[in-house]
């Protein structure tokens, strides 16, 4: 008799975050280092069959004031979550 093995679940959740190229990006309060605006995370391996949250703050300058999106993610063990972080775009109008 063939013995049939299984690849195992994934254990960790994928994050998916599309923000301004520009924006400084934490995660849990922790700072991340990537500058796309698509950025991609992995998160520790996870309890199969519980939700976890994970809350990301962009924070970028515009027109000279600090503008700061948060928001919060829910993820599961071997599934993949995406996280849109809106901010303004810059109203000043250059000058000719």
């Amino acid at each position: 008799m063939k013995k049939v093995t299984t690849a195992p679940a994934k254990k960790s959740a994928t994050i998916v975050v599309s923000l301004p190229a520009d924006a400084k990006l934490t995660v849990d309060g922790t700072p991340t280092q990537s500058t796309s605006a698509r950025r991609v995370f992995e998160s520790p391996d996870l309890a199969p069959g519980k939700k976890y949250n994970y809350t990301f703050k962009a924070t970028v300058m515009r027109d000279g004031k600090e503008q700061v999106v948060t928001k919060t993610a829910e993820v599961a063990a071997g599934k993949t979550s995406t996280v849109k972080l809106e901010l303004p775009k810059s109203t000043t109008v250059a000058s000719r």
